[in-house]
């Protein structure tokens, strides 16, 4: 029953002695490291990974036993089907063995990259728009203050100048909001002082 339920599990599960070597393991899902499970029982991890892998994992083995506290990493191991991203945890069982539970992650990081690259595009567009919203504005402040020059009555000369007043407000949001790292929120009280200084 034990078997059956940990070999119900999508994970690399291994038993360690204090220098790797691999005391007993669950076999399913073997054939994603590229190895056959009848060689995996008495080898070294230096013996089943690749190099560098193979060095990250015997470093972090050798922390479980100094520290006798889990040790989580993520090795990326070339398996013949290109890179492949494995989040591992090592947990001490005794004081000469630890268990290695090695889960697949790559799909989870390749979509994790996708996503950031799908929002770092998503935050450039928000940000050209901001920009092309506060030129126009900009423009059309332009034509308020071209329009007023040609205006001699102080009644309509103040309600061009109030008009424009608002334009160049709804202009600095815009661009507060272009130069912001964090286009959720702008600095209040820095924007009300560049609205400030703008209008005085």
């Amino acid at each position: 029953r034990h078997g059956a339920l940990l070999n119900a599990i999508p994970d690399f599960i291994f038993r360690l002695d204090k220098g790797g070597e691999v005391l007993d393991y669950k076999a399913a899902f073997a054939d994603e490291l590229n190895v056959v499970p009848q060689d995996i029982l008495g080898k070294s991890l230096a013996d089943l990974l690749p190099q560098p892998a193979a060095q990250a994992a015997l470093a972090a083995l050798v922390q479980v036993f100094e520290t006798g506290e889990l040790q989580h990493f993520e090795l990326e191991i070339d398996t013949g089907d290109g890179e492949q991203v494995f989040e591992v945890r090592l947990v001490p069982i005794g004081p000469a063995e630890a268990t290695a539970v090695l889960r697949n992650i790559t799909q989870r990081k390749n979509a994790d990259l996708q996503i950031k690259a799908s929002l770092q595009e998503k935050q450039v567009l928000l940000k050209e728009i901001h920009h092309r919203v506060k030129n126009n504005l900009q423009i059309i402040s332009s034509l308020l203050s071209m329009q007023a020059r040609h205006v001699s009555d102080a009644g309509v000369l103040d309600v061009l100048k109030d008009s424009q007043n608002r334009v160049r407000s709804m202009a600095l949001i815009h661009e507060k909001l272009y130069q912001a790292d964090n286009l959720a929120q702008i600095d209040f009280g820095e924007y009300l002082s560049s609205l400030a200084a703008s209008l005085y």
